[in-house]
């Protein structure tokens, strides 16, 4: 169960019954807490990597972490094997604010999931929530997505399907549904 309400945890699993993850290797994208990995595993993924800036220790013989030089550097030297899937909830928005001790970056966001699609077959899924609305900044927390960063953020996916309410044109931080694409 997600710390984001029963709302979220009905969009991820209605998400995860139209796309099955069961039996497939995924990467999860930004974690301080394992719900989002937990609940990958318990719809059946076969194994979970999880990038993330701080350092992870999981002993679950099902997870494993990188941080995220060492995903850059096994994707330059050839060897990470690719994902079957990505995931990512409430962690990209963050990305190059320096709130999670990352660099500061104003585009830290869109290569992070421009990585996510160097890091997943092609025709593998990307289930993610990140706040959508208007576009905006709230500085250093979060961005907030809208008509004219979204496209931006997932450029190499197609979108599938979009999973909870979406308000469209409001700047809200909570409004987080799970979106589903493809890798282009």
């Amino acid at each position: 169960m997600s710390a984001y309400g029963s709302g979220i945890d009905i969009s991820i699993e209605k998400a995860l019954k139209k796309f099955p993850i069961s039996g497939l290797g995924g990467v999860v994208l930004g974690s301080q807490l394992p719900w989002l990995e937990a609940t990958l595993l318990a719809n059946g993924a076969a194994h979970v990597e999880t990038i993330e800036y701080g350092k992870i220790v999981s002993e679950h013989p099902k997870v494993s972490t990188l941080l995220p030089h060492e995903a850059n550097k096994k994707f330059l030297n050839g060897t990470l094997v690719k994902y079957d899937f990505a995931a990512s909830f409430s962690s990209v928005e963050h990305s190059g604010m320096g709130r999670y001790g990352d660099p500061m970056d104003p585009v830290a966001d869109i290569e992070a999931v421009g990585l996510l699609s160097c890091y997943v077959k092609k025709g593998g899924k990307l289930f993610l929530g990140v706040p959508s609305g208007g576009d905006s900044i709230h500085w250093n927390a979060h961005r907030i997505y809208g008509a004219k960063r979204y496209p931006l953020l997932t450029i190499n996916w197609k979108l599938l399907g979009v999973f909870g309410f979406v308000k469209w044109g409001f700047a809200d931080w909570d409004t987080q549904p799970l979106l589903v694409f493809e890798r282009a």
